[in-house]
């Protein structure tokens, strides 16, 4: 019985202050599976406007904000997994394609940051109303020259034309968050997306793309991490490697000189 409440205090009580300022790094890649280029075999695409980002994210390019949540991001020198990088542009079945590096002081449960981690491809797409069945005696028959019509949303006859006058919905090709924190032990969440064009090809950039014609893949985990041991985060069309570790406080004052 003693064992059980040392557990749960343990669980529900913050970290103690030289914890909370301990650093971690994270070093990581997100990669595709080229083996599989559109996912699993049946597996639907994630709807666009059902991913949201939290709206305490923070920028990689925003030092100062970054600087005041404890995060330090690392040059490309000091990454972490070259070899794995590597390896993974010499393999056929993978395609490394972001990898980032950061040491983090602050794991707080609650208030450790949301850091977005994205690619520079910007995506214009359109969403295309789910039409609705409708009583056939509720139609009124279409006029000859008008007769490519749907039915959305409230039963108000539509030309299919008039969506391209719709706001384009502006994505990232690859988009989404990590976060580390600790309770108890550490944990990385990830909260990823990867849009694609729905016959496999990297989707193109700069111009106007129909919802159909896309697939959307979404990357959802939260996983304790075990300190410097190499961790996969698996999806049937993308993944990530990740990695935490410990660092000395006087090695992190002499990276950051």
């Amino acid at each position: 019985m003693r064992l059980l409440i040392f557990a749960i205090l343990a669980a529900i009580l913050p970290l103690p202050a030289n914890a909370q300022s301990t650093p971690y790094r994270v070093d990581l890649i997100i990669f595709l599976n080229q083996a599989t280029p559109n996912g699993a075999p049946g597996e639907l695409s994630a709807p666009l406007s059902d991913f949201e980002l939290p709206e305490d994210l923070l920028e990689l390019d925003d030092t100062a904000a970054l600087g005041v949540a404890g995060v330090r991001l690392l040059p490309e020198a000091q990454f972490g997994l070259p070899q794995a990088w590597q390896r993974m542009r010499n393999a056929r079945a993978f395609l490394p394609i972001e990898r980032h590096a950061w040491v983090q002081r602050n794991l707080n449960q609650n208030t450790a940051p949301h850091l977005r981690l994205r690619n520079n491809r910007l995506l214009q797409v359109i969403i295309e109303p789910d039409p609705i069945d409708v009583e056939p005696d509720l139609i009124e028959p279409a006029a000859p020259e008008t007769s490519q019509r749907f039915v959305f949303g409230d039963g108000a006859a539509t030309p299919y034309d008039d969506i391209e006058n719709t706001e384009p919905l502006t994505l990232y090709q690859l988009d989404g968050t990590a976060r580390l924190y600790s309770r108890r032990y550490l944990h990385l969440e990830l909260d990823l997306r990867w849009t694609q064009s729905a016959n496999g090809d990297a989707a193109r950039s700069g111009e106007l793309l129909p919802e159909s014609t896309l697939r959307s893949f979404r990357l959802n985990e939260t996983r304790r991490m075990r300190r410097d041991q190499l961790h996969y985060f698996d999806h049937p069309r993308f993944g990530v490697l990740a990695r935490v570790s410990r660092v000395e406080p006087e090695a992190d004052e002499q990276d950051a000189d």
